[in-house]
């Protein structure tokens, strides 16, 4: 086994852990609570993070296939701390498990937002600072203008979320996110053909 297996591997794990955690989350909106208010912002919260999981991996084998040597250091600060990072987005997700009776998840995702937004805010904050350090630890950090401009812009959003305690701010916190998110993803793809 060669140093990439091993990276990958405990990748592995970690991030089919968050991946685990999503869906249990959808599992629970989709059971729970159905009829109640919010839950289809939940939905579209995960299967965002979802495709954001499933993004990172892909990019996971691009950046380190090549990567014969590192030290633990590297590997905590940048790709551990990364699936870190995402592992704890999943488990802030704001759904609690499955409720009885009458409740109102649009309310209990404005009052729990704060953790899952600002984690995931670190993540993308993360995620844009580590083509600068790239080249010192041998890895490329290549991207275009517009993928670094994407990048940062990302995080408005889930700034407006943090901040706003109003639910169609969170819906357009969602929707900015999405539409960043997946403009960036398809800029990539376009790029890469």
């Amino acid at each position: 086994m060669d140093l990439f297996e091993y990276l990958q591997s405990i990748i592995a794990i970690v991030l089919g852990l968050a991946i685990t955690k999503l869906l249990q989350k959808v599992a629970w909106a989709f059971k729970g609570f159905r009829s109640t208010p919010g839950h289809w912002l939940v939905l579209a919260w995960s299967g965002l993070l979802l495709i954001t999981v499933l993004g990172y991996f892909w990019v996971f084998w691009r950046l380190f296939s090549s990567v014969s040597d590192m030290s633990i250091w590297i590997f905590i600060a940048f790709p551990f701390t990364q699936c870190a990072l995402f592992y704890l987005v999943a488990e802030f997700l704001p759904v609690p498990a499955i409720q009885e009776g009458d409740f109102d998840l649009a309310g209990y995702f404005v009052d729990q937002r704060r953790p899952f937004l600002i984690t995931l805010g670190l993540f993308w904050l993360h995620l844009n600072v580590m083509p600068h350090f790239a080249p010192l630890v041998g890895l490329e950090g290549k991207q275009t203008l517009i993928e670094m401009t994407l990048g940062w812009l990302i995080l408005v959003p889930l700034l407006i979320g943090v901040r706003s305690k109003q639910w169609n701010w969170q819906v357009s916190a969602c929707a900015g996110y999405g539409f960043i998110f997946l403009s960036q993803e398809l800029i990539q793809l376009a790029i890469s053909n």
